[in-house]
Parts: structure tokens; sequence; C-alpha cells
């Protein structure tokens, strides 16, 4: 008896648990200038109050990416990738009623990659040892 007793007690707390966990997915898309799909860009959900990193996330092929198991508050997105210029989302909020959130598309500017004049210069040691 006392065996059944702990194992009820168990599944109850077990079934308890599971009930308050019931958290968020944020997900979205990341695009170039001209509206093609960045692929491998590095995103982080961070905390709108201070700024800190909760997750980490990779764009896959079609620039699609996503968070799962989000606790409530309130959030903000940043993107990174190379070759592009860092991006944000606007912050939004993480609710019990509101738990799928689907961001706008982020786009991302390409950063300029030009290289100015090289020039080289080079002096003749004042004095060769040769051997």
């Amino acid at each position: 008896m006392k065996k059944i007793l702990t194992l009820f007690v168990i599944g109850f707390f077990t079934f308890t648990v599971q009930a308050q966990t019931n958290r968020a997915t944020v997900s979205g898309t990341v695009t170039d200038g001209s509206q093609k799909t960045i692929e491998s860009a590095t995103i982080a959900l961070l905390k709108a109050s201070d700024s800190s990193t909760i997750k980490f996330s990779v764009a896959d092929r079609s620039g699609k990416y996503t968070f799962n198991d989000i606790a409530d508050g309130s959030y903000l997105v940043s993107i990174s990738a190379v070759g592009h210029q860092k991006g944000f989302s606007k912050i939004f909020i993480v609710t019990p009623a509101n738990h799928d959130i689907r961001l706008d598309e982020i786009e991302l500017a390409p950063v300029s990659k030009s290289m100015s004049s090289v020039t080289v210069t080079a002096k003749k040691p004042l004095i060769e040892q040769k051997n």
C-alpha cells in the first residue's frame, strides 16, 4: 500500500509540473536587402530589460529560425551574419495567452566591401651582412 501511495504522489507532482510548463515558441525569418534568405545567420534571443542572452539559434537554408520553451517575459531578437550589418527585432512580450509568436521578417543590410588602394613600401637595411 505504501508503494502505491508513493507512486500516486510522484505521478501527481509530475502531472502538476507538466501542467505549469506551458511555454512559448518564437519564430521568424531573416533576409538580406534583395529579399534573399540568409542561411547560417546567428540569432540570439535577448531579454528586453538588460539584453542578456537567453538562447542562441542558427537560421536554416530558408532563413527561418525557432526558439522553443520560452518563459513569459519581454524579449527581442538579435541577428548577425557575415557580410551584413547586425539587425534587431522589435520588443515582444510572451504571456500565457500568447504562446505562438511569429516575428516580422528581419532584413539585414549588406556591408560594402570596398578596399582602398594598397601601398607596399620597403627599405633597404642600413647595414647588410654577407656570409
